[in-house]
């Protein structure tokens, strides 16, 4: 449901198709001032006891997702050289390294050592930060054996210690690695965590799209063209490197990088011709159940066209879309007729 889901996609989409419904329907809810009431006040009652329900948790989602998350890792770099790993961030650069009797050293951008301290804890070490200049952003660093996980307040960086003393990053499904790419971006930086990372997603995503002019990637192969090593980015936007983005979280996205560009835009006609056609048709709502039925309609594909953009099409849902546009044609063809003279 789409109280216990908490979607904001799903909220956002029953706004927007509540406010063309006051619109579409005003004459024949504000003919009556009663009924208005009525209608508004259980709207806002609704809102509220939804809101209730969850604990407050349909407030706090619709924060979260509008408002530009701020708290994230600024992480620029990491750089692997010999028996060191450089953690570059927008403030300042940790490097850490395996000494010769495979101790462990911190050290910041100029090599100067950085005073930490050093505790046993059941089968782990825990590096603790004494140095103000770090104290403040990272964590500790948990030693595990061969795997040493740096904790920064925002994020958690996981490397594996080879047997020659130098670093692995630990990716997707424990790949190790010392490549970390860089993909190619087209806005969000540093909004990458809104709307749930979505933000860091589509920012990955637009690039795609000038792959797939003609055709795209196919279907369901989006996790395959999405730069799965972009772990800096990922470290920004999730708080670890270990995710595999799967989807774009958003159905127009979806299909362009999927099925390619030209496939988006002949999607994108059909549905211009029916928004146009159904506001031209309902904007002077009339009585009748065909006026009453296709407006329903359009008001529901309205809400459906504006959760996609913030969620991917899935088969359940697509299904029942493309039936009701299929009758909100029809609706809008038989009203026209209707209003044609003879």
């Amino acid at each position: 449901s789409l109280i216990g889901s908490k979607s904001s996609a799903g909220i956002v989409g029953l706004a927007a198709s509540t406010l063309l419904a006051l619109v579409v329907f005003r004459k024949v809810i504000f003919k009556r001032k009663v009924l208005s009431i009525i209608v508004i006040t259980v709207i806002v009652m609704a809102f509220f006891v939804a809101n209730y329900a969850t604990g407050g948790a349909v407030i706090n989602k619709i924060q979260s997702e509008v408002g530009l998350e701020t708290n994230y890792f600024d992480l620029k770099d990491i750089i692997f050289k010999d028996n060191t790993v450089s953690i570059v961030s927008g403030t300042e650069t940790l490097v850490i390294e395996i000494g010769k009797e495979d101790e462990l050293n911190c050290y910041d951008g100029q090599h100067n050592i950085i005073e930490t301290k050093i505790t046993e804890q059941e089968k782990n070490y825990i590096v603790t930060f004494i140095d103000e200049r770090y104290k403040e952003s990272y964590n500790d660093i948990i030693i595990d054996g061969p795997l040493i996980k740096v904790d920064q307040k925002y994020a958690s960086i996981e490397f594996y210690i080879m047997e020659d003393r130098t670093f692995n990053l630990i990716g997707i499904q424990g790949e190790l690695t010392k490549t970390v790419e860089k993909a190619e971006t087209l806005g969000f930086t540093g909004k990458e965590r809104i709307g749930s990372s979505r933000g860091y997603i589509w920012s990955r995503t637009l690039p795609l799209l000038k792959e797939c002019l003609i055709k795209g990637f196919g279907p369901d192969n989006f996790a395959i063209a999405f730069p799965q090593k972009d772990y800096i980015g990922k470290i920004r936007a999730f708080s670890t490197a270990r995710i595999i983005v799967d989807k774009p979280h958003n159905t127009y996205l979806q299909i362009g990088v999927n099925t390619g560009v030209l496939s988006l835009l002949a999607y994108l006609f059909l549905l211009g011709i029916y928004v146009v056609q159904s506001l031209t048709t309902y904007i002077k709502m009339e009585k009748g159940f065909l006026q009453l039925a296709g407006a329903g309609i359009f008001v529901g594909i309205t809400g459906y066209l504006i959760t996609g953009l913030f969620n991917d099409s899935v088969v359940g849902i697509a299904q029942i879309f493309w039936v009701l546009l299929g009758l909100g044609f029809l609706c809008n063809k038989l009203i026209r007729n209707q209003q044609s003279p003879t």
